[in-house]
């Protein structure tokens, strides 16, 4: 019988091993052409209320299934959020205004751009080649940073995402 963190990675684990195949092929053109080693990185914006234990886990369960050049980085929702009977669950969340106005979309999506920014300087990864991966809450963040961004990113995978 599959575990908790089985269930939750099923669906990310597939998308990343599909697209793995395109970009393994992608980077072996881009090498050959270039030269240069070349890197692709995802971004994965967890869901409301995800404890911070899950995110980690997920980034680094993902890792074995993915190329060695590719990134892939799991940031955590800058504000966190108690629920479940008593509070007693701790977890983050994208989004302290529940009413998702344009202030609260613009002020998560400015973090999001921030980790953009660090990846692409980091680890020198083209915006083109970064690919945003968003469970929920974090997928409407995706979709909005995507949408209003001022440069082009390589992808979007929303799980169980839309826009307010």
């Amino acid at each position: 019988m599959p575990g908790f963190f089985d269930l939750l990675t099923a669906p990310a684990r597939i998308a990343v091993g599909s697209a793995n195949m395109a970009i393994e092929t992608g980077n072996q053109l881009n090498r050959a052409v270039t030269g240069r080693s070349y890197e692709t990185g995802i971004i994965i914006l967890t869901g409301h209320g995800v404890p911070q234990v899950v995110t980690d886990a997920l980034c680094v369960g993902l890792k074995p299934f993915v190329s060695s050049t590719v990134r892939i980085e799991c940031p955590t929702p800058p504000d966190s959020v108690s629920y479940g009977p008593y509070g007693m669950i701790e977890g983050n969340e994208w989004f302290t205004d529940r009413s998702f106005s344009g202030a609260a979309f613009e002020k998560a999506s400015k973090f999001v751009d921030e980790q953009i920014n660090d990846m692409r300087y980091r680890y020198n990864i083209d915006t083109e080649d970064i690919v945003l991966v968003g469970l929920s809450e974090g997928g409407m963040l995706a979709l909005y940073t995507a949408i209003s961004a001022r440069y082009k990113l390589g992808g979007i995978i929303g799980i169980v995402t839309d826009l307010p």
